[in-house]
């Protein structure tokens, strides 16, 4: 990836990763996952009927992170040609902002998102990895 773009990704980390930012994934997850529990709970997701719910929430998060983006953009003067550009160029996923963008292009990757914040949920450590601490102790799943 060119300078350029690392730049920008860089740049686009930081702001996903600024409190206000994870404070609201963190309560959009918190808040609808457990209407995607049935994705964990299945043998076979190919198998599982996705209610109509499920995607008025993927395009509530799909708003919310478009609005994030916007506000990142105005305020750092970046086109968003230069962010897709960037993205596309970062091959390995190794920064959450792609993952949450991502998730908004992508459903399937949105309903893993929501599967992940099942499980932290489960394990009692949506806290703990919202907060991205630096040292997480083993937590006990939560009982059913």
């Amino acid at each position: 990836m060119a300078a350029e773009g690392t730049n920008v990704v860089n740049k686009l980390e930081e702001c996903f990763s600024r409190p206000e930012f994870t404070s609201a994934i963190g309560d959009f997850g918190n808040k609808h996952c457990v209407e995607f529990r049935q994705l964990i709970e299945a043998e076979d997701m190919s198998q599982i009927e996705h209610p109509l719910r499920w995607n008025e929430l993927y395009q509530e998060y799909v708003s919310m992170i478009e609005s994030k983006l916007e506000e990142f953009l105005a305020a750092e003067s970046i086109p968003i040609e230069d962010v897709i550009a960037a993205v596309s160029d970062s091959i390995q996923r190794q920064h959450t902002c792609i993952d949450y963008l991502l998730a908004t292009t992508e459903y399937p990757s949105f309903l893993q998102l929501m599967q992940d914040f099942v499980s932290m949920q489960d394990w009692g450590c949506t806290e703990v990895a919202l907060d991205a601490a630096p040292t997480m102790e083993a937590v006990e799943p939560a009982a059913p």
